[in-house]
């Protein structure tokens, strides 16, 4: 089944917006975190339709699921970490 198209007066648009989603979702799929920071920065101002905004709105919540997942991942190994410095310091 093809993805439903935003159209405007009959047609197809291609704005900045349809770039920015789909490399936010190549993004969350490689969990690349430093994508992450560089597509916040350039969010498009403006979406050609609902559909679109509705979609950002889910892939940011996505992508921000995903950077808590992994700074709970990474302060875990902090504490594991410190306790090793601790443990082999006395």
């Amino acid at each position: 089944m093809w993805p439903k198209v935003c159209l405007r007066r009959g047609k197809r648009l291609l704005m900045d917006s349809s770039k920015w989603l789909t490399k936010l979702k190549i993004a969350i799929i490689n969990e690349d975190y430093d994508a992450f920071s560089k597509l916040t920065k350039s969010m498009p101002e403006t979406f050609t339709c609902k559909q679109e905004l509705l979609e950002a709105s889910a892939l940011t919540k996505e992508a921000i699921a995903q950077i808590n997942i992994k700074k709970d991942e990474l302060g875990k190994e902090m504490a594991k970490l410190k306790q090793v410095r601790k443990y082999t310091n006395s």
